[in-house]
């Protein structure tokens, strides 16, 4: 399930930071708290999946400048996705009861909220990215485990990459089955990609852009659409659209 999000502008020729996700990913914990606390302070579990996106926010009527992305119209969106119909669901009436948004300097009110129809996937899908996707491999540094960040110019990044949708598909459908016995249930290639790097808080993360074909399981397919991408889909990486 997805939803897409606009949101009018106090003023316009506003300046969105670049590294603006970590600001909507707390808004929208914010909002749900307003309407269900204890559902938003369990969703913000940490050492969890919590099976949702989210993507850039975006503007029909923008330009790159040194400190961000200047918002010269008075209209932005953005979208938002997970397998949890009931996630989407206390969303949107949060945001109906309260349509005031703030993302870091960017202040608006929720002007559309609108529940998108679910494209059709086949065993061969190609999508493009409205985030980036994260993907790391643990190596260790001494005595501790650190993620080392991959590019798909990395043998393991597909890999990776598959066998965390499986992963976290199931966790979600709470299916108690093997690794293994799934593994070859989806598979990924990268047709081309640009590297990113954003900001989280304090820590930098490697991350790519691009376009990409899956292959495999309709319903995996379906379920990595809804919920993202690789790593830190709740902080606004993973999301994509079918191309």
């Amino acid at each position: 399930m997805r939803i897409y999000v606009q949101v009018r502008l106090k003023s316009s020729n506003t300046i969105l930071p670049f590294d603006h996700q970590y600001y909507l990913a707390s808004y929208i914990y914010r909002t749900l708290e307003k309407v269900d606390s204890y559902y938003a302070l369990e969703l913000h579990k940490p050492f969890r999946y919590k099976f949702f996106t989210f993507s850039y926010i975006m503007s029909k009527e923008r330009s790159v400048v040194k400190k961000g992305v200047l918002i010269r119209g008075n209209e932005v969106y953005f979208f938002v996705s997970s397998p949890d119909a009931k996630f989407l669901k206390t969303l949107i009436e949060a945001m109906l009861n309260s349509p005031e948004i703030k993302i870091k300097n960017l202040e608006g009110i929720v002007s559309e909220i609108r529940v998108l129809e679910k494209p059709k996937f086949e065993k061969t899908t190609k999508f493009k990215t409205l985030s980036p996707i994260l993907v790391r491999k643990p190596v260790r540094k001494g005595k501790k485990l650190r993620g080392k960040e991959l590019y798909p110019t990395d043998k393991e990044f597909c890999e990776r990459l598959a066998s965390n949708t499986i992963k976290k598909f199931c966790k979600f459908y709470e299916i108690d089955k093997a690794l293994e016995k799934l593994k070859n249930f989806i598979s990924i290639k990268f047709l081309n990609f640009k590297a990113k790097r954003h900001r989280i808080i304090n820590t930098y993360h490697r991350c790519v852009l691009g376009e990409f074909i899956v292959e495999g399981n309709k319903d995996l397919i379906e379920f990595v659409y809804d919920c993202g991408f690789g790593e830190k889909n709740s902080m606004g990486f993973g999301m994509v659209k079918k191309i």
